[in-house]
């Protein structure tokens, strides 16, 4: 194998782990292959040096792009109508090795926003990656004191808004297949049912189509909205199961096309978040299974 192919072959062998680092930190799959892609051609532009820690070292680019990248999307987000959630990831893309669903679900993508970049990247770095925190405050420019600052604080904020007990698989998908039916036939009780007395519902639709514009707060007042807009749901639409950001989730197809995405949170034994995703551009990569 020539020297060329063998360099492209050490990239290619991080590139999972790199895109998954970087939807991680933006919630955005497009932006996040951008960063991947940008990340090749500045080591291409070294020469394709092989490094002593490949992994340490895309991880440190990759970590780098993203936080310059969060400094002017924070600026584009106060620009976007209504509720921001992350792109939904299918099956077929969780390209990444780091397989776990508790650190890809929507919800947890939704916490991460809430702390500020470098403490998401050392969390990321640290826990998911598993980077030492010698690399991690080469990556985000820190002491390494500093850093385990960093990451004891994100650590302690998301622990306070994490479920203590995660659903299996299995039961996931036993609550979603009630939701979907409650749902699909305008069942109120049914809804109630399923639902967390302190259940959210979020829809992000950047303001192209139909959708709440404002979270929606209450199992009362969510299984209100959900059988009054049903009609319109499944008017045309085709209901099929299929997995987001590796959980189980809802989409809704219409002439072929998704026109939503639902995923759900669960707490104990009851779903205490439902966010929607409307927005056609982050739609694209779902396709009917």
């Amino acid at each position: 194998m020539s020297p060329v192919r063998d360099d492209i072959g050490l990239f290619d062998r991080h590139r999972g782990a790199m895109f998954g680092l970087a939807y991680r930190m933006l919630g955005d799959a497009a932006e996040a292959e951008d960063m991947v892609q940008e990340a090749y051609l500045r080591w291409a532009g070294q020469g394709r040096p092989t490094p002593a820690s490949p992994g340490a070292y895309f991880s440190t680019v990759v970590t780098r792009l993203c936080l310059d990248h969060l400094r002017s999307a924070r600026l584009r987000r106060t620009d976007y109508v209504g509720p921001w959630l992350p792109e939904p990831l299918p099956a077929d893309e969780e390209t990444d090795p780091v397989e776990r669903a508790d650190d890809l679900s929507v919800a947890f993508l939704l916490l991460l926003e809430r702390l500020s970049p470098p403490e998401r990247a050392v969390f990321l770095l640290r826990q998911a990656f598993e980077l030492d925190y010698a690399d991690i405050a080469a990556a985000v420019d820190r002491s390494e004191a500093h850093c385990r600052k960093l990451f004891s604080r994100a650590r302690r904020s998301l622990a306070r808004e994490t479920p203590r007990h995660r659903p299996t698989p299995a039961e996931h998908a036993e609550l979603l297949a009630r939701f979907a039916a409650a749902y699909r036939d305008g069942d109120m009780d049914g809804l109630l049912a399923v639902l967390a007395p302190d259940s959210t519902l979020v829809a992000d639709s950047g303001g192209k189509v139909p959708a709440a514009r404002r979270p929606i707060h209450s199992a009362e007042r969510v299984a209100r909205f959900l059988t009054r807009i049903r009609p319109i749901s499944f008017r045309r639409a085709q209901a099929e199961f299929v997995t987001l950001n590796g959980e189980p989730g809802l989409a809704l197809f219409e002439n072929g096309r998704a026109r939503s995405a639902i995923a759900i949170e669960i707490e104990a034994g009851r779903i205490r978040g439902i966010f929607i995703q409307r927005n056609p551009d982050k739609l694209r990569r779902i396709v009917r299974p």
